[in-house]
């Protein structure tokens, strides 16, 4: 089955309804200038790590856990292109060769008027649907590609009803879905929830983000998915799709 038809497939599914307090929100950022000697993050430190070129330029982001490198990290040249990106687990590299050019985002505008950032080499498209509003998909030759799916309803009930019965009806569709983490969060001081999962869809490993975001009775879901086989690859971009989700702008 194609990627584009899995999305669609499952876009669908989760308009119908929504999925609680989110993986981690950081909210420190700690800036590193090119003229300090010590780089090192204090023990225990959460948040994002910046360090800069001398003229202001971003050289290196990432985020630590507790003082440790953690995530996507991604070092730029010096006019601010990404070069390198690798997945970081308690400061050791546990996936390298990520492609940079995935963390090149542009402004993507949503039937005109809401607006997210996407990479800007992945096929994008706004969709002539009443529900379906865009997919995004990264070319590429695995079985699945990764890809990026909105979707928009209307609130009838408690949000949380929505959430719940998403999930409900999500369940069905796969031959396994497992929620690892997720809950609340607040996508540009909208509510949201969003909650990271693993699935398997047809026989196909899959890792899915659903990211949920109410203003006033509209409901947009965000759906992002990539394959998740080994087991755990899904990491490799779901720091991305975190990353994207956050963007949305109403």
């Amino acid at each position: 089955m194609k990627s584009y038809k899995i999305c669609v497939v499952l876009s669908l599914v989760l308009n119908l309804v929504s999925c609680k307090e989110p993986g981690a929100q950081y909210t420190n950022v700690v800036e590193i200038s090119h003229d300090l000697e010590h780089k090192e993050v204090p023990n225990n430190e959460s948040g994002v790590y910046k360090e800069f070129y001398k003229d202001g330029v971003l050289k290196i982001k990432g985020k630590y856990e507790l003082g440790k490198k953690t995530g996507i990290w991604i070092d730029y040249n010096s006019i601010g292109e990404p070069e390198k990106a690798v997945y970081m687990y308690n400061d050791s590299v546990y996936y390298s060769g990520l492609d940079p050019q995935d963390y090149v985002l542009e402004k993507y505008p949503i039937k005109g008027k809401n607006v997210i950032d996407l990479p800007v080499k992945w096929d994008k498209g706004n969709i002539d649907n009443s529900s379906l509003l865009l997919t995004c998909t990264k070319k590429c030759k695995d079985q699945f590609c990764p890809t990026i799916s909105i979707t928009y309803t209307k609130l009838k009930g408690s949000f949380h009803d929505l959430v719940e019965e998403n999930i409900a009806t999500t369940r069905k569709e796969f031959d396994y879905f497992k929620i690892v983490s997720g809950g609340e969060v607040k996508i540009n001081n909208l509510r949201g929830e969003q909650y990271s999962c693993i699935t398997i869809y047809n026989g196909i490993k899959l890792g899915l983000l659903a990211t949920f975001i109410l203003k006033d009775d509209d409901v947009y879901i965000i759906t992002s998915m990539a394959l998740n086989d080994p087991e755990g690859s899904f990491l490799k971009y779901q720091d991305l799709f975190v990353e994207i989700a956050s963007t949305f702008t109403l």
